[in-house]
């Protein structure tokens, strides 16, 4: 009886383990995994194209004083400074020109008002890389009817010291300090993977740009992935990478994988 029972058992085990196995193997479903336009791309390659030269992008921002002068003075000056940068308001830009301004009532007969320009403040900001400011002093001038007339009345004087200070100063940055440069990224074999792949790949390129030493500023201008190229404007050091940013690029890019 005992050995009816074992070997009843036996059997029993048996059928269940080939039950479980045949429920495992046969009856439960596994769908593939489906082929993603996210995945990685292999054997991506990157180069360097071409390389335009680009003027610098300065946001004006009145400072202390009187707001209307200083935008004035601005309106005065801003034409002659177009050969050497780009003047707006722009949300990217590369460095920034703060005007202001400080002038005291010295006397006033009636509505003859005698003003003094005690100073037309200029600083410039381009990153943390450089500043340089000036206090202009001006000449003072007689005496007004009204005390509007009797401020703007420095605004020739003002603009043409400042407009020559600015310019002097904005060409110098140009020739010896800072360039700015368009550069086309080709990233071959990219468009395999979809727009998601070519996005995550343009950002690999952005942060290798923000590596290298002496980049003030870089911004991706322009892409397209279907091309497999994308665009950068780079503000970078002379002073830190005088062989130009072009080849120091290439070589960083050449190491990605």
């Amino acid at each position: 009886m005992k050995k009816n029972l074992f070997l009843s058992a036996v059997v029993l085990s048996a059928l269940l383990t080939g039950c479980c196995k045949n429920s495992v193997t046969s009856d439960v479903y596994v769908p593939p995994v489906p082929r993603s336009n996210n995945a990685e791309v292999q054997d991506l390659a990157f180069s360097v194209g071409d390389e335009a030269k680009a003027k610098l992008r300065l946001k004006i921002v009145l400072g202390s004083g009187s707001k209307d002068f200083s935008r004035k003075l601005f309106e005065e000056v801003s034409d002659d400074l177009l050969s050497e940068a780009q003047i707006g308001a722009f949300q990217k830009y590369d460095g920034i020109i703060r005007i202001g301004n400080e002038f005291e009532v010295k006397d006033k007969t009636g509505e003859y008002f005698r003003v003094i320009c005690k100073g037309i403040r200029i600083e410039m900001f381009f990153g943390n890389q450089l500043k340089m400011a000036k206090n202009i002093r001006l000449r003072p001038l007689p005496r007004k009817l009204g005390l509007d007339n009797a401020v703007e009345q420095y605004l020739p004087s003002a603009a043409r010291e400042v407009s020559k200070f600015l310019s002097s100063r904005i060409a110098a940055v140009n020739r010896e300090k800072l360039a700015v440069r368009e550069i086309a990224i080709k990233i071959s074999g990219s468009a395999k993977g979809g727009e998601s792949a070519f996005s995550r790949e343009v950002d690999k390129v952005a942060r290798v740009i923000s590596s290298i030493n002496g980049v003030i500023n870089y911004q991706n201008i322009a892409q397209d992935p279907a091309s497999g190229s994308c665009t950068f404007r780079i503000v970078y050091s002379k002073e830190q990478m005088p062989q130009g940013i072009r080849n120091v690029l290439n070589n960083k890019l050449t190491e990605l994988k």
